[in-house]
């Protein structure tokens, strides 16, 4: 039998078909029950936002329309920015500025690259240029040229009729007309790398051009030149200080390029490989990685970003063949070895890799980050049809995906070990959820494939796994704190996702939190990690005080995990004081 709760939403459902909005006493009247009864349990489902109430008097209800199912974007057609590692994470919105900028019509927009060396600026206005190519932008045959402002910054004069041409007579040793770039890149694309050397008059001289599609070669005095050219800017200084306000404002689009050390960590990783990659069909041999190496150039901050971590692959590679008694070895190994005097400096971050890396000559190109779109979408639409869905409702559906992905192969293995070595130490070993493994290898493809939802799905689903799994969501945050971030929207996502899923396994009506706190780098940790495993949940939490971490340091690390509990029904504390004072 249905309870008066739900015999009033579904009495406030059949009314509100007929009109906007329906009055208390309305609703109260068809089920013969008082105003005051009937109002109690309209407030409930207020509460669960399952009506709404609308200012005024009398009071009216109306039920809480369910959103519309999202509308997903049509899949972006990257053509020749498949190629770009991130294409599909850190840098998609780079290049949907680039296609945006490609498509603009009657003749596209100029673009601004921006980005420390060695990023892959001059790359990327390749991509540019083999896009628009690719979709019919340009012509096939349609020219792609490039200018050094540096080679010229000694002498504006030289760079302007490189750059314009000129005509016969126009300075002595002029004894011919001369195109310049402009005009023999007429109908494709003109880079113009280290643009902060470009002098203040080019600049000027530039921006006309930009506007009226106009220029006038040195000693030229009568007639203007015209010509159609995308033009592509790249800077390793900040615009705001080396480019006049007039000229940055002829530049609609900027794109700014993230450096190496500061990708995502599966980014790192497919720049490792695919730079490999190449020295392996360079020294036609499969490589075998060690896994340290791996760990320190995926921790490693190059000066000169990925042409620098370009440069210090290919020298160890040299140096490893010359280790090699054949001359035309099936595998070569590369160890930290071949990296020894290079001087390099690395994160301070612990990241620790145990699996190497095989590189065969032959293999797919490692290319963008894989993104199937397919998981996103089940997820979004399971929060779209479950305005309010349990753990249980949750738990079924990751089950489902994971069931979809049962026989997939697990493609980024290195990341893949990674992720299972932390769920491992974290989730089944310290706080003692041992049942939970199965939920481990499509939380890892999720997490690859950086699966979001919409901003207000996402609060959503963490206002309910706050409300309901705090212990159980304080253990996924723990278990993602550590995960290098791929994706934060992401992250967040998983976080909740996890929390439902485990909190099965949580007791959530334990009254008391307990924190643990001892002297020793994994002191406190440990003893967490024997008494949640011997309880077979989650029950107290822990902080590791190493010998060299200051009483300040830990009071903060203390006081930020008290607050983030529920302390409304008492604390434990338990310090390890040993020989502090």
């Amino acid at each position: 039998m249905a309870s008066a709760k739900e015999r009033v939403l579904t009495a406030l459902t059949k009314l509100n078909q007929g009109t906007d909005a329906v009055e208390t006493m309305t609703i109260a009247e068809a089920l013969d029950l008082s105003r005051s009864v009937t109002s109690h349990y309209l407030s409930q489902l207020l509460t669960e936002n399952k009506v709404q109430k609308l200012t005024g008097r009398p009071v009216r209800w109306q039920l809480v329309q369910a959103a519309p199912a999202p509308i997903p974007e049509p899949a972006l057609q990257l053509h020749a920015f498949a190629e770009i590692i991130g294409a599909n994470g850190s840098q998609i919105d780079n290049i949907r500025k680039c296609i945006a900028a490609v498509k603009y019509p009657n003749g596209g927009l100029n673009m601004l690259l921006t980005g420390k060396s060695g990023v892959g600026k001059t790359f990327l206005a390749h991509t540019i240029y083999d896009y628009a190519r690719d979709t019919k932008v340009i012509a096939a045959d349609a020219p792609f040229k490039v200018l050094n402002c540096a080679d010229y910054a000694n002498n504006p004069e030289l760079l302007s009729s490189v750059l314009f041409g000129y005509v016969k007579g126009a300075f002595t040793g002029a004894n011919t007309n001369k195109e310049g770039l402009i005009q023999v890149a007429d109908g494709g694309y003109l880079l113009l790398d280290e643009i902060h050397r470009l002098s203040g008059e080019n600049q000027e001289k530039l921006f006309t051009f930009m506007d009226t599609g106009h220029f006038r070669p040195i000693g030229e005095n009568r007639r203007d030149s015209t010509a159609q050219v995308r033009i592509i800017l790249a800077t390793t200084e900040d615009p705001n200080t080396v480019l006049l306000d007039t000229f940055q404002r002829r530049v609609p689009v900027s794109v700014h390029i993230t450096s190496y050390a500061d990708r995502p960590l599966d980014e790192r990783l497919a720049f490792i490989r695919t730079l490999f990659h190449g020295e392996a069909q360079r020294f036609n041999s499969q490589l075998q990685v060690a896994p340290e190496v791996l760990q320190m150039l995926a921790a490693l901050r190059p000066v000169g970003n990925v042409g620098r971590l370009k440069n210090l692959i290919k020298v160890a590679c040299a140096r490893a063949f010359t280790r090699q008694t054949d001359q035309h070895p099936e595998q070569m190994g590369i160890t930290l070895e071949d990296f020894e005097g290079e001087g390099l400096t690395v994160h301070a971050d612990e990241l620790v890799i145990t699996a190497p890396m095989t590189i065969p000559v032959e293999m797919a190109t490692p290319g963008a980050v894989t993104e199937t779109g397919g998981d996103a979408a089940a997820i979004q639409q399971f929060l779209t049809d479950q305005a309010h869905p349990t753990a249980a409702d949750s738990r079924l559906m990751v089950q489902t995906l994971e069931a979809q992905h049962a026989h997939d192969p697990i493609r980024q293995t290195i990341l893949h070990t990674l992720h299972e070595r932390l769920y491992t130490r974290i989730v089944r070993h310290r706080f003692g959820l041992k049942s939970t493994a199965e939920y481990e290898p499509i939380f890892f493809r999720l997490y690859a494939e950086r699966v979001t939802v919409s901003p207000d799905q996402l609060r959503h689903l963490q206002r309910e796994a706050a409300a309901n799994f705090p212990r159980s969501l304080h253990v996924a945050d723990q278990f993602y704190a550590a995960l290098p971030v791929l994706n934060q929207a992401s992250h967040d996502l998983l976080a909740a996702l996890l929390a439902c899923c485990i909190s099965e396994l949580v007791d959530e009506k334990i009254p008391l939190r307990c924190l643990m706190v001892a002297h020793g780098s994994r002191t406190a940790t440990s003893i967490q990690s024997v008494v949640n495993q011997l309880c077979g949940t989650y029950l107290v939490d822990a902080i590791d005080m190493p010998i060299d971490t200051t009483i300040d340091q830990i009071i903060g690390e203390a006081k930020r995990i008290v607050d983030s509990f529920d302390t409304s029904n008492g604390f434990i504390l338990l310090v390890d004081m040993g020989s502090l004072s």
